[in-house]
């Protein structure tokens, strides 16, 4: 993706939300709202964004703020990916400590365009923490409808997600992956 482009070609306005996803092809968080402000592209763009982790019953929320903003999550269910894309988080734990790249978008729900994106490495223990619940979660071969009443009835206890954050399993201000210094697998910059 490109700052400025259509987040999905030929959409020009998407719903409102924040999702997540864990496939094979990595980790990745959306958010798209109505016209961004300025002070959250800018905190996107300088880094300043706090990432957690909350479950329940084997449902995992991943949570994002930026800057000073509201706090937003998004539930996950390995589940729900078909067959190909689902990732092996048992292999990942497996291969030692590692940090985790999570590619993050700002998108603009009024114009479907991108208005900030960064790159964000979570420390090794928190990722092998969300890759050991993951693990549970396939585990535990969790139904999408089941999934879907437990997200919904933990989302509508109230509009200020905060009690999420203050009930994480983990919370991080990840430093953001600069291009030229890409983590290595062990946590440390190349």
């Amino acid at each position: 993706m490109q700052t400025g482009k259509r987040f999905i070609k030929g959409i020009s306005q998407l719903t409102q939300g924040t999702h997540y996803n864990y496939t094979a092809g990595g980790h990745r968080l959306i958010k798209c709202r109505l016209r961004p402000p300025a002070a959250e592209v800018t905190a996107l763009h300088l880094g300043e964004v706090t990432f957690g982790l909350y479950v329940e019953n084997v449902v995992l929320f991943f949570l994002c703020r930026i800057g000073s903003g509201p706090w937003t999550a998004s539930h996950y269910n390995w589940w729900l990916n078909p067959p190909p894309m689902r990732p092996d988080p048992l292999a990942e734990l497996g291969a030692g400590d590692r940090c985790m790249l999570l590619f993050f978008e700002l998108v603009d729900a009024a114009d479907g365009c991108v208005a900030a994106e960064k790159l964000f490495a979570i420390s090794p223990e928190p990722a092998a923490m969300l890759r050991r619940c993951v693990a549970e979660q396939i585990e535990a071969i969790l139904d999408p409808f089941h999934h879907l009443d437990i997200a919904g009835r933990v989302l509508g206890r109230h509009p200020d997600l905060s009690w999420m954050a203050a009930e994480a399993r983990w919370l991080e201000c990840p430093h953001y992956a600069e291009k030229d210094r890409i983590p290595a697998e062990d946590g440390r910059h190349r």
